[in-house]
Order: C-alpha cells, then structure tokens, then sequence
C-alpha cells in the first residue's frame, strides 16, 4: 500500500452516539454500528521531494488539495507514465527490520535512509538499498528497473512476467545477500 499523505483515522460509533465525519456525513442511522475513515487536520509533508516541491509551488500552509497536487508533480517526475512504459509502480515494499540490525546497517553505510516505526522496528528505504545494489537504470531485454526510481520495474515492451518476475527474484536475492534484508513485492503475485 502506498503511503498516504494524510495522518488517517478511524472513528467508530453506534447510532445513539453517531459522530458526523469530516469526510463522510451520515444522515440516517441505522441499528448496526457504522465505521468511516476521516481526513486529520495535520499533513504530514516529510515524504522525499514533497516539502521541496511545496515550497516550488509557493504554498507556505498547504492545504489537502494542495499537497495532493504537490504529490502528482514529483511522482509525474519519478515514477514512469503506465500510457508509455509498462510499470506497476513501486515494485517492492521498504522492509521492516530490529532497531539491532537497523542501526548496524547503518554504522556499516550511514548514507542508509531508514524511518522508526511505532512498533519500535525501522524502516529502510528499499529504493536505496536497491541502487545501491547497481539495479538502478539496468536494462535486461524487454525488462528493466527505471532509471528515475529504483524501485520500479518496467516492461520496455514485450516482457513476460516470468522475465520481470526473474528480475524481481534477482533484485531481491541481491539485497538479501548483500544486506541479510529480505524485500517484499508491493504488487499481488498471480
């Protein structure tokens, strides 16, 4: 799942204690209980690029629309056009790992991104540790890893997903040889 770019939040009511939502407002009540997803005021703007691009686009307090217009520019610029190179955008989930085996990797390679989580694990950036892998740009027949974001795997026009597929398995085999981290595939499998 993509990171959201507002703190989301569940507010949960029966319909004696119904609380109008902010981006949902239920006008009948109903005997079952009910459950709706509502924006928070706070926008998190700490994402790679989008605090830059605010500031590009001069909104000092930005609002949600905003920041969404800010996400749709850097991700235009990141992320490839689906309509022109085949992609299923970010290919592979940024691994979880112990704050133990987090904080080695990085006396190992300070320049390592890596996000504490509130379950007390750290998340690295699985971008970096795949460029830095030197998959960054790589072109394999019909198949290959953007040259703007590692983490997307293109199709250059007539790959199998068997062909992208073994790419995947050697990105995240390189990694996991490399970094003892096991990536993810973000994209369901079939």
């Amino acid at each position: 799942m993509a990171a959201s770019p507002w703190n989301w939040t569940l507010r949960i009511a029966d319909s004696a204690t119904a609380i109008p939502c902010s981006s949902r407002s239920p006008t009948a009540t109903s005997s079952r209980p009910w459950c709706s997803v509502c924006r928070a005021r706070e926008l998190k703007i700490g994402y790679a690029g989008i605090a830059e691009e605010l500031d590009a686009l001069g909104f000092n307090k930005p609002t949600h629309a905003q920041l969404a217009e800010a996400i749709s520019r850097v991700r235009t610029r990141k992320l490839p056009n689906p309509a022109l190179i085949g992609n299923a955008g970010s290919f592979f989930k940024n691994p979880l790992v112990s704050t133990a085996q987090g904080e080695e990797l990085r006396q190992r390679h300070p320049d390592l991104p890596c996000w504490p989580t509130a379950d007390g694990q750290l998340k690295l950036s699985a971008a970096w540790l795949i460029e830095s892998c030197g998959f960054k740009g790589l072109r394999r027949g019909s198949t290959g890893v953007s040259e703007h974001h590692a983490l997307v795997l293109v199709n250059l026009g007539g790959a199998t997903g068997a062909e992208i597929w073994s790419l995947a398995e050697e990105i995240r085999d390189t990694v996991h040889a490399r970094y003892e981290v096991m990536l993810e595939p973000e994209p369901r499998i079939l």
